[in-house]
């Protein structure tokens, strides 16, 4: 889990920068759709980590953790 989340911050990073890159330019439609066809798989990547790591029932697990966010984990 810790190995992925490293990955995901990665990749946000990654989105960010280009999506920044991107919008100081003076770019096409279909780049900015492509754009926004990225970020929102990464959101959909980001719910599916998510429901990953509530699967894993880390808080059953470790009470102590219940409330915790998956960032601070």
């Amino acid at each position: 889990m810790l190995a992925l989340q490293t990955e995901i911050d990665t990749t946000d990073r990654a989105v960010w920068a280009a999506g920044s890159a991107i919008q100081k330019e003076n770019v096409s439609d279909n780049m900015l759709d492509v754009l926004g066809s990225l970020e929102r798989t990464h959101n959909h990547l980001l719910t599916k980590v998510d429901a990953l790591y509530a699967s894993l029932n880390i808080c059953d697990k470790f009470p102590k953790l219940s409330g915790t966010s998956l960032d601070f984990v």
